[in-house]
Formats: structure tokens, sequence, C-alpha cells
């Protein structure tokens, strides 16, 4: 009766294709694990490669010369945006720009938090003393810049403001 019950199987609609089924399963459950593992490792040699990836934690020397250790020792410090009235006389021109000053050392001077409302007064003030030819030309932002390190050293009474970064320039 084994043999009749196994003939009976046998003539079930079906019954015979579930080995074959099994092989291509057998490949799917080889074969995704392998292609997920050589995607993920393509992708961890690209990410390496990005420099945003987790590859390098300094920047890499320009022109073989060596890296600035005084570089790793910085701080930025945002300030919030400026939106002022350029000098054109016109009063027909707008600038919005927002700026990071960067520090020398893991932090900020503490007379910087004090000093806020001057250092955002004398910047606005230079601000709105500037034409739009005097801003619109790369070393027009760059004198800018230098004017505003200048005035906020004098303001802190000290040279700790390394650099000025716009993060945001509109002229309008």
């Amino acid at each position: 009766m084994a043999a009749a019950a196994e003939g009976v199987e046998g003539n079930v609609p079906g019954g015979g294709e579930e080995k074959k089924g099994g092989g291509s399963s057998k490949l799917l459950l080889i074969g995704l694990p392998i292609a997920l593992l050589i995607g993920g490792a393509g992708g961890a040699y690209f990410a390496d490669m990005l420099p945003m990836g987790g590859g390098a934690e300094e920047p890499a020397p320009v022109d073989g010369a060596e890296p600035d250790p005084a570089f790793a020792a910085t701080v930025m410090v945002p300030l919030d945006s400026f939106i002022a009235n350029l000098g054109d006389g016109s009063g027909g021109r707008y600038i919005k720009t927002t700026m990071e000053l960067e520090f020398a050392g893991t932090e900020a001077p503490p007379v910087l938090e004090r000093r806020m409302p001057q250092v955002r007064d004398l910047i606005l003030t230079l601000l709105t003393s500037k034409t739009y030819d005097d801003i619109r030309s790369p070393e027009g932002k760059q004198i800018l810049r230098d004017e505003i390190i200048r005035r906020v050293n004098q303001s802190l009474q000290e040279d700790a403001v390394q650099a000025v970064y716009f993060t945001e320039f509109i002229v309008q």
C-alpha cells in the first residue's frame, strides 16, 4: 500500500515540480547574499574614496606641502544673517549675507558672546558703507573679509579672528 500511496502522490498535479523549485530557491538563497556582499564591499570602497567618506582624517597635502597643524585647531562661529541697504545713494540695492568667523583654538574667545551686539553693529555699518561696485568682484569680497577681520579683532581687543567665510552672499 505504501507503493500505491506513492503512486497516488506522484499523480497529483504539481507534485513532482516541488523538487525543481527547490533548486532555484537554493540558487536565490546562495546568490542573493553573495551579490549583497559584493555590492556592499564595492560601496564601502567607493565611500572611502570620496572626500566625505570615512577615509582620511586629515586633508591630503597639496603639491607635496605638509598639512597645517593649526588647521585642525580652529573653531567656526556662525553669525546670523545680515540684510542691509548698500551705500549706492539710491537706496535701491540690498545685500543679504551670512558668514562664519574662524578662530584659532578649540573655542571662541569668551569675550565674543558679550561683544556680539558690537560685532554685529560694526559689520552692519561696514556693509552699508559699501557700494555694489565695491563688493561685486572676488577682490572686493576679499577686501570686505579683511575689513571684517580687522574690525572684529579691534572690537575683541585681540587678534582672534583668523578668517571670515561667506556662506551666503546675495546682492539685489
